[in-house]
Parts: C-alpha cells; sequence; structure tokens
C-alpha cells in the first residue's frame, strides 16, 4: 500500500485536489514516517500490555479502511487522515 501510494498520490493531488506535487508528496510521507515513528516507538510497551497478537490484529483493523478513504477521498485531509491510520497499521503490525 504504501509503495502504490508513492506512485499514485502525487498525481491524485495535482489532478484532483489541485495540489503541487511536492507539497503533496512531503505532507503525505512526512505524517505517515511520524505517526509509524510514534507506533513503533509505544509497541513494545503496547505488546506486553495487551499482547502481541492482540496488537497486531489492532494494527490490522488501522489498516482496514485506508483503501476505502483513499478512494472515496473528498479532500486532502482525507488523505493525509488515511496515512495516520496506515502509519499506525504499518507501526503496530
Amino acid at each position: 500500500m504504501v509503495g502504490l501510494e508513492r506512485t499514485i498520490l502525487p498525481r491524485l493531488a495535482e489532478q484532483e485536489f489541485h495540489l503541487v506535487a511536492r507539497t503533496a508528496i512531503l505532507a503525505f510521507i512526512v505524517v505517515f514516517g511520524l505517526t509509524k515513528a510514534a507506533a513503533n516507538y509505544y509497541a513494545g510497551a503496547w505488546a506486553n500490555k495487551v499482547g502481541r497478537k492482540n496488537l497486531l490484529f489492532i494494527g490490522w483493523l488501522f489498516g482496514l479502511p485506508v483503501p476505502l478513504l483513499l478512494l472515496w477521498a473528498p479532500s486532502w485531509g482525507w488523505v493525509i487522515f488515511a496515512n495516520v491510520l496506515l502509519g499506525l497499521n504499518q507501526g503496530l503490525a
């Protein structure tokens, strides 16, 4: 999903939301990276509290709505929010 986003989202940002591609690339990559880093940082402690299998399941739950959010995004904010969820998914799962 992450690799697919890197090729598709800049074009989507230009054509659908009329954003400059560099701004769009920076925004969704930075948000994804910061969210994933935070999730990775806390994942160990959370795994001890809820269990590794449960944390993996929670991580996958965060990732489930991402394709639908990207498909039906009415604004660029929805794309950014989808990347927050994807960062949580990648950081926890």
